[in-house]
């Protein structure tokens, strides 16, 4: 199956319906946040943690014996059980662990700031203190380090999704910002917006840093045990060395296992000792512009509007994934959404051409049906980011808090050429490129700027156009719709379109 312009138009015109009656209100008494949902969003002011161990998706594809794959699987499971509980003791509720990055949010007491920017930095601190008791246990992976990054302020909290298939979100710039500080700069950063609200002991510990942030310094061991038991903090090293063992004996590296997959990957029967080691592509879709889409929202009405036309692009986006091209709906992490390709297995080409086209049905899905349905969204734009290679599949961390995650530097590289093209852009990595046939291939070039082949605009009717004006031999063709699909033509009609293609999308003279 592939993408349909009809079907995604009925498809939305059901998601618009469903999402009316949503409601974004402040967050005034404490909630569980387990109780959001699409139609219960939440402004929450609090501050966001994000904790990773930088350097997994490289050194997954580095190793190369079944043993050390093994080990390094037993050490991310690890590395996420020990910062759940690093969260649980700084007062901050975990979100979820996107790949070997964990997101927490500090909300709590309600609208306490000074207690959410000293909860998210002593988490900083304590994850940081942690990489000395992990590259003990593990001095084989010594090329792996503890990052961090803290941002607060105003964040709506949801819940998307289908039953069963629902995960905690948050939209705006504090939850945005905090991820952005990890690449950066040193292994602990943080906003103005938390350094300003901090204690003096904490403070301290902080100063600017060239890229307009706050880093934190390592304090000593005498520093640091003064500020666990000044702020009451129960946490040791030493605690977590055992809690670190004990887990290594609880997960032997002799019941961790890795299969191929002849079918699609369910996340919900994989775990550390079952998981899915494939010929696969990631795919991400950022919403570009999305997160200012919402901080421009200025009551709740508009609020809601918003999140109603969030909820209707996420749930569209799913159902392009798992429905028009049979691919696996991974993670949606805030305005983004994760998705793989796996299958046919081991086949490298039809899993590139595949990711490719789904790539495209994102793009065709955004610009045309859903800025058709949604027209506050139309100064945004989606960004799509592709890598293929091998890549792990697996759901790790402490029981009732695993969420599906994929290893591997194909990974990151779709997730950096996302980041790296905008909005209206497919940038894809070499990998998948070659394995283009040459008339995909035609629609990118290579970006010096981006690190990787882009194609600008590319959407199924563009490339229907380009097709059709190919085939007629003609500099111009006209767009128009008879029920509810599109018709184009070398003809004029009423209420056609004239479109002329561009020139990489001109038939050859």
């Amino acid at each position: 199956m592939s993408w349909s312009e009809k079907r995604s138009r009925e498809r939305i015109a059901g998601y618009v319906e469903d999402a009316k009656g949503t409601e974004v209100k402040p967050m005034v008494r404490e909630m569980d946040l387990e109780n959001l949902s699409e139609r219960v969003c939440r402004e929450i002011e609090g501050a966001h943690v994000y904790v990773e161990l930088a350097g997994v998706p490289k050194l997954f594809d580095d190793t190369d014996t079944p043993t050390e794959r093994k080990r390094l699987m037993q050490a991310v499971h690890i590395f996420q059980r020990e910062i759940d509980r690093i969260f649980e003791a700084a007062g901050a509720t975990r979100i979820h662990f996107q790949a070997s990055r964990g997101h927490a949010l500090v909300y709590l007491p309600i609208n306490q700031i000074e207690d959410h920017a000293k909860l998210a930095v002593l988490a900083q601190l304590i994850a940081d203190r942690f990489e000395r008791v992990f590259r003990d246990a593990y001095p084989q992976f010594d090329s792996l380090r503890v990052i961090s990054g803290s941002d607060r302020g105003l964040a709506i909290g949801t819940r998307n999704g289908t039953a069963g298939d629902r995960e905690l979100l948050f939209i705006g710039l504090p939850a945005n910002q905090a991820a952005k500080l990890l690449p950066h700069g040193t292994a602990r950063r943080l906003t103005d917006n938390v350094y300003d609200y901090l204690p003096p002991s904490l403070a301290e510990q902080a100063s600017e840093d060239d890229l307009g942030a706050y880093s934190l310094a390592r304090p000593s061991t005498a520093e640091f045990e003064a500020i666990l038991e000044e702020f009451e903090i129960d946490w040791s090293e030493e605690e977590s060395r055992e809690r670190v063992a004990d887990d290594q004996r609880q997960f032997p590296l002799s019941e961790i296992e890795f299969s191929g997959a002849r079918v699609k990957i369910d996340f919900d029967d994989l775990s550390i000792r079952n998981s899915k080691s494939v010929l696969a592509a990631t795919s991400y879709g950022d919403v570009s512009g999305f997160t200012a889409f919402v901080e421009a929202a200025e009551n709740e009405q508009q609020q809601s509007e918003a999140l109603q036309a969030f909820h209707v692009i996420r749930r569209e986006q799913a159902q392009v994934i798992k429905a028009d091209y049979d691919a696996v709906r991974v993670q949606y992490q805030g305005d983004r959404v994760q998705g793989l390709t796996h299958l046919p297995e081991d086949d490298d080409t039809a899993i590139a051409q595949s990711s490719v086209e789904m790539a495209i049905g994102l793009q065709s899905s955004f610009e045309g049906t859903l800025k058709e349905a949604l027209p506050q969204i139309s100064d945004l734009g989606l960004a799509v980011g592709v890598g293929l290679g091998n890549t792990v599949a697996t759901k790790l961390g402490p029981r009732g808090h695993r969420d599906r995650i994929c290893l591997g530097e194909a990974v990151s590289r779709a997730e950096q050429n996302e980041e790296r093209v905008g909005k209206g852009e497919i940038g894809i990595d070499k990998a998948t490129y070659d394995l283009l046939d040459e008339d995909m291939q035609s629609k990118f070039t290579w970006s010096v700027s981006a690190r990787c082949y882009v194609a600008a605009g590319l959407t199924w009717r563009k490339s229907d156009i380009s097709k059709v004006a190919a085939a007629l031999a003609v500099g111009a063709v006209f767009v128009g719709a008879a029920a509810a699909a599109t018709v184009i033509s070398h003809r004029a009609s009423p209420g056609a379109t004239q479109v002329t293609p561009g020139r990489s999308w001109a038939p050859e003279e």
